[in-house]
C-alpha cells in the first residue's frame, strides 16, 4: 500500500483519540467522561460476573456454536437482499484528495479494508457484551464477534465487486436469482426436517440438526461459531481463530482481484451516504432512514403571527420529507395493537395485553418522537446565526421552532390514543388524553429545546468511541427525566388533593392536572427565549 495512506491511517487514529480526550481539560468534559465509564462499567459488570457460573445459559436450546453460522447465514442473505449497490464508500474529503492522487486503486481498496478492520473491531467490541452470558470465555466472544462482523463486511464488498467486474448481469437480477435460491433452499430444509420430526418422533430442533441441506449451507460458517464456543486457548480458539483469518485473508485477496472500475459507483454512493448524515444531522435519525419523500402538493401559508408562521411552516415543510417514516412508526405500533384482536377467540386476557401494549406504545412513542423528531432548534444550529439576526421578538421564534414536533407527534399520539379508546371499555380516557396531549408534548419538546440551547452539541453519527459524548448524552437525559418527574408529580399530586377535596371527581382531577401541566408547559417559553437570546453562535456553536 502507498505510504501517504499509511500516513493517513495514523493521522486518523491520533485524531479519533484526540476527539475522545479533547475535553478531558474541562470539569464538565472530565465528568461526562467519569460518567460514560462509569454507565459503561455499571452495564458490564454483570455481564462479566456471570462468567463465574459454571453453567451457561442455554439459548432457545441449542448452543451457542449452532446458532452463529445459521444467524450469519441469514446476514448474508439480508445483505445482498437489502444492501445498498456499493459497500465502497469515502468521505467527501477523500473524494476530494485520494481519487484525484497518484495512488493505485487496489491501494485505495486496501485503506478501505483497513477501516473496515477498525469498524469490525469497534463494533464487535461493543456486541460481544451481549455473548458473554453464552460463551465459555470471554476472550472467545470478543474474538468471534470480531471475526464475524469482519466478514460480513468482507462478504457485502465480494458481492458487490463481483457485480461490478462481470456487469453482464445486474445486480437486481442477481439478487432475485439468490433470493429464489434462498427460498428453494428454505423450502428443502423444512420439508426434510418435517420428514425426519415424523419418522423419528424427535423435537423439531433435534431434526433440524440431521438436515444435509443445514450441514452443507452452514459448513462455511461453522469456523465462526467454534470461536465462540471454544473452551480453551489452545488449541480450539487459537486454531478456530487462525481457520477465520484464512477465510476472511482469502476474500479479501479475492476483493483486490475484483477490483474493477468502481470509482465511479463509489462516488455516488458516497455523496448519497454523506446526504444521510447531513439529513440526520438537521432532522434527526428518523430523516435518515428513507429517500426524502417529495410531493407536488405544498403545504398551505400559515399567517404570519408575528413571525412565528413563516418559521412554523419551514420546519413542517422539513418534516413533510419524513413523513413516510412517521407514518410507518405509528403503523408498527398500531399493527402491535391491533395484531392481538385479530387472532381467532381473542380472549379477555389477550385483550388486556393489547391494552398494556397500546399505553406502552403511546409512552414509547412520545420518548422516541421527542429525541428523534429534531425539527425545532436542534435541526436549526447551523442557521442560528440566520435565526438571531430575524426582526421578530424570541418568543415568536421559540413558538415557530416547536410548532412542528409537538403537532406530529401530537398527531401520531392521537392515533394511538383513538386505538386505546377502541379497546377500552371506557370511552372517556379518549377524552380525557385529548386534554393532556398538546401541553405534554409541549412540555417535552420545551424542556428538550432549552437544555439543548443552554448545552449545544452537534448530532454526529457514526462516531465509535466517543465516551464523552456517550455521558453527556447520559446526563442530558437524566436532567430531562428529573426535570419531567418533578413537573408531573406535582401536577397529579395536587390533581389528587383536589380530587379528594371534591369527594372523587373525576373531572376535577383531570382539570387541575391539566391546569399545572399547561402553566409548566407555558413557563419553558421565558426560558427558552432567554437561552436564545444568550446564545452566542460565535461562542457557542459546537465543533
Amino acid at each position: 500500500m502507498h505510504p501517504a495512506l499509511f500516513r493517513l491511517i495514523s493521522l486518523r487514529v491520533q485524531g479519533v483519540v484526540r476527539r475522545i480526550f479533547n475535553g478531558l481539560h474541562t470539569v464538565r468534559g472530565l465528568a461526562f467522561l467519569v460518567l460514560g465509564l462509569g454507565v459503561l462499567g455499571v452495564w458490564i459488570a454483570p455481564l462479566l460476573l456471570l462468567q463465574t457460573v459454571d453453567t451457561l445459559i442455554p439459548v432457545d436450546g441449542r448452543s451457542l456454536g449452532d446458532i452463529i453460522p445459521a444467524g450469519l447465514f441469514v446476514a448474508c442473505v439480508l445483505t445482498v437482499l437489502l444492501g445498498d449497490d456499493t459497500s465502497i464508500r469515502f468521505q467527501p474529503a477523500e473524494v476530494d484528495f485520494l481519487f484525484s492522487a497518484p495512488i493505485p486503486r487496489r491501494d485505495l481498496i486496501t485503506f478501505k479494508l483497513l477501516s473496515h478492520v477498525a469498524g469490525a473491531i469497534v463494533a464487535g467490541s461493543f456486541f460481544f457484551v451481549w455473548l458473554i452470558p453464552y460463551s465459555p470465555m470471554v476472550l472467545s466472544a470478543w474474538i468471534g464477534c470480531i471475526m464475524a462482523f469482519w466478514f460480513l463486511q468482507l462478504f457485502q464488498m465480494t458481492f458487490v465487486l463481483a457485480c461490478t467486474t462481470f456487469s453482464t448481469i445486474s445486480q437486481g437480477k442477481v439478487r432475485l436469482i439468490i433470493g429464489g435460491v434462498f427460498l428453494g433452499l428454505v423450502s428443502i430444509f423444512l420439508v426434510e426436517t418435517w420428514i425426519a420430526q415424523t419418522a423419528s418422533g424427535s423435537s423439531w430442533l433435534a431434526a433440524t440438526q440431521a438436515s444435509w441441506v443445514a450441514y452443507l449451507v452452514l459448513l462455511p460458517f461453522a469456523a465462526f461459531g467454534k470461536i465462540l464456543t471454544s473452551e480453551r486457548l489452545f488449541p480450539e480458539l487459537l486454531g478456530w481463530t487462525l481457520l477465520g483469518v484464512a477465510i476472511n485473508l482469502g476474500m479479501t485477496l479475492l476483493i483486490r482481484r475484483l477490483d474493477y472500475y468502481y470509482l465511479e459507483a463509489a462516488l455516488s454512493s458516497s455523496q448519497r451516504f454523506y446526504q444521510i448524515i447531513q439529513r440526520a444531522q438537521r432532522g434527526g435519525a428518523l430523516s435518515a432512514l428513507v429517500t426524502p419523500f417529495s410531493s407536488r402538493t405544498k403545504l398551505p401559508k400559515l399567517p404570519f403571527l408575528g413571525g412565528a408562521g413563516p418559521i412554523a411552516w419551514r420546519q413542517l415543510s422539513a418534516a413533510s420529507r419524513s413523513l413516510p417514516t412517521v407514518l410507518g412508526v405509528v403503523g408498527l405500533c398500531l399493527f402491535a395493537i391491533f395484531t392481538p384482536l385479530l387472532l381467532p377467540k381473542a380472549d379477555t386476557e389477550v385483550v388486556e395485553l393489547a391494552k398494556v401494549a397500546a399505553g406502552a406504545a403511546v409512552l414509547q412513542l412520545t420518548i422516541l418522537f421527542t429525541m428523534l423528531l429534531r425539527f425545532d432548534f436542534r435541526g436549526d444550529l447551523h442557521q442560528m446565526d440566520t435565526l438571531k439576526s430575524l426582526p421578530i421578538s424570541a418568543y415568536s421564534i421559540v413558538l415557530g421552532e416547536l410548532f412542528a414536533p409537538i403537532l406530529i407527534a401530537s398527531l401520531a399520539q392521537l392515533t394511538l390514543l383513538t386505538g386505546m379508546a377502541m379497546l377500552s371499555d371506557n370511552p372517556m380516557l379518549l377524552l380525557y388524553a385529548l386534554w393532556f396531549v398538546i401541553p405534554l408534548n409541549f412540555l417535552f419538546f420545551g424542556l428538550e429545546n432549552l437544555l439543548f440551547l443552554l448545552f449545544p452539541v452537534r448530532s454526529v453519527m457514526f462516531n465509535p468511541g466517543d465516551i464523552q459524548g456517550f455521558g453527556h448524552n447520559v446526563v442530558m437525559f437524566a436532567v430531562k427525566m428529573m426535570l419531567l418527574t418533578v413537573c408531573l408529580t406535582i401536577a397529579f399530586l395536587l390533581g389528587g388533593m383536589a380530587y379528594v377535596a371534591f369527594k372523587s371527581n373525576v373531572d376535577v382531577f383531570v382539570g387541575v392536572s391539566w391546569t399545572i401541566i399547561t402553566l409548566f408547559a407555558l413557563s419553558t417559553l421565558p426560558l427558552i427565549a432567554w437561552a436564545f437570546q444568550r446564545f452566542d453562535p460565535s461562542m457557542d456553536h459546537p465543533t
